[in-house]
């Protein structure tokens, strides 16, 4: 973690292996870990210099995939008694399965301060869909005319942004407001896909332009699709490849390849 001015080694749960996939604005961090006894990956919570695994049902691995500003933890974790993983939400202590849109898994990937939670799960043996958890109930989102969905990240208590299988078998990024999803297109080829959004709806992500194999990292605001690499001063010897986080202030973190090196970076983009 970096916060400070410095770097913070988290440590591991006894393995050798750590990845942190969420921080709130109180610097509590969520991830998964590798376990010298417990197996591959288990979820856990950082808070005041040590790391704990969270307080699961027996369960083969575990991840938390984020958290909000109140605690809340969303992730997933596969069970025992089968290969398929199930949602949930650990919320003081307290472990609440998701269920899932009918079939045998789903997976948690982002929770707003507002406790809304959204995801992936399975409708049946060949549909995935995105869904929305509010008010102890998940709802089917649908998908932009395939089989398969998923919902990346949430704002508040409405914006929506994640992925689409259209009817065509492309992916589409997609924005959904009062459980619509819109079809935010793409950079000129084939693909998009969302991973951002704020509470202004802007969101972000990555994109090919036609006949490129290199993805582009973008910015959808106004009805527009723009391409960050546009934003940036070619002789800076930048490639902005994906866009992973916004916030409302309209900071863009993300990757790209610098003089031949991938490097994280951030972006600052004016209203």
């Amino acid at each position: 973690m970096w916060a400070g001015g410095a770097f913070h080694d988290l440590g591991t749960l006894g393995g050798d292996c750590s990845i942190a996939l969420g921080v709130n604005d109180s610097g509590l961090v969520v991830g998964w870990s590798e376990s010298r006894t417990q197996g591959p990956a288990r979820a856990f919570l950082w808070s005041d210099g040590v790391m704990r695994e969270l307080d699961l049902p027996r369960h083969r691995s575990s991840v938390a995939a984020a958290l909000n500003d109140q605690g809340d933890i969303a992730g997933w974790l596969q069970q025992d008694d089968a290969a398929a993983t199930v949602a949930f939400l650990y919320q003081r202590d307290r472990f609440t399965s998701l269920g899932t849109l009918g079939g045998r898994e789903s997976r948690a990937h982002s929770i707003s301060d507002a406790g809304v939670i959204v995801g992936e799960a399975e409708v049946d043996a060949r549909q995935s869909h995105a869904f929305v958890h509010r008010d102890g109930r998940m709802v089917d989102l649908g998908t932009l005319g395939g089989f398969r969905s998923a919902a990346r990240c949430v704002a508040g208590h409405t914006w929506i942004a994640g992925h689409s299988q259209t009817r065509d078998g492309e992916e589409h990024a997609f924005v959904a407001r009062d459980g619509q999803l819109a079809d935010l297109g793409t950079l000129g080829g084939p693909h998009s896909y969302a991973y951002g959004v704020n509470q202004s709806g802007w969101v972000v992500g990555r994109s090919y332009a036609r006949d490129s194999t290199q993805s582009r990292a973008f910015l959808y605001v106004r009805g527009e699709m723009l391409d960050l690499n546009a934003c940036v001063d070619p002789r800076a010897g930048w490639h902005l490849a994906e866009a992973w986080q916004i916030n409302d202030r309209g900071q863009i973190a993300g990757f790209g390849v610098h003089e031949g090196a991938i490097r994280a970076c951030v972006l600052e983009i004016d209203d």
